[in-house]
């Protein structure tokens, strides 16, 4: 599924401006005029996907209303949650391509049932579920969004899902890591893991690149926020917890 303006014309350039929605999806628009241009489900297109429909014209957003409640101790799976949350996405200019990390979560939800004939209420229950036909060994993982054509290729999947930032450099790198502590570089253009070690905690936060005298770093903290011990029991994996520090590599110099 994809919804495209149809007065956008083939090959005409534009500046956008680009959002990953934490419940899913991505969305473009015109930087300058806020025109709506394209969007896409994401990280996956999902039949109980929270949104059914966008008008191309207006960017009007129609919600999944099979999704919606309509009363007491309903259940629905709503796809998704969480699937982006807080950290932050990496643009390379030179691949015209966003690259973002991803769960494949979703809202397991039931509405509250009140008290009646003398049953006590229950409450309303809401949790992450993966996406029904997912794999428990794909949880988590990176995508490369083709910012020309929309396309979205997931240059890695994993059983650890991430809760830290993608970070691009001019050297066609991507870093990323994931909550068991696994810190990667990916090649820009094919997705290729090029270079991968293990912290002694969670990946948890923003990545930065640095120089000093001419040298470039790459500094990465360990520890855990807010969604890391939902996340971490969730994906069953058993990384060092409560172990904060932080790491700086020295990239290799180009000859």
């Amino acid at each position: 599924m994809k919804w495209i303006n149809p007065d956008i014309r083939r090959g005409e350039q534009r500046d956008v401006a680009v959002m990953v929605g934490e419940g899913g999806g991505i969305f473009t628009l015109d930087r300058r005029t806020g025109q709506f241009l394209w969007a896409n489900p994401f990280p996956f297109d999902a039949p109980n996907f929270l949104i059914s429909n966008i008008d191309g014209r207006t960017g009007r957003v129609t919600i999944n209303k099979d999704l919606v409640f309509t009363g007491p101790g309903q259940h629905h799976v709503i796809c998704f949650w969480n699937t982006r949350s807080y950290w932050p996405t990496a643009y390379h200019p030179r691949q015209h391509a966003l690259f973002v990390p991803w769960v494949d979560n979703c809202l397991d939800m039931t509405s509250s049932n009140p008290a009646a004939d003398g049953k006590p209420a229950v409450p309303a229950k809401r949790g992450g579920i993966q996406r029904e036909g997912g794999k428990p060994e794909e949880f988590g993982g990176l995508a490369k969004i083709n910012m020309e054509t929309g396309e979205i290729q997931h240059i890695y999947k994993g059983r650890a899902p991430g809760n830290g930032a993608a970070l691009t450099t001019a050297g066609d790198l991507v870093f990323w890591g994931d909550l068991d502590g696994k810190f990667r570089a990916f090649d820009a253009a094919s997705g290729k893991i090029l270079w991968e070690t293990t912290l002694g905690g969670s990946i948890d936060n923003s990545t930065i690149s640095y120089a000093v005298n001419g040298k470039q770093y790459i500094a990465v903290m360990s520890g855990e926020g807010l969604l890391t011990g939902g996340l971490i029991t969730q994906a069953g994996i058993s990384p060092g917890r409560r172990h904060n520090e932080m790491y700086v590599f020295a990239l290799p110099d180009q000859r």
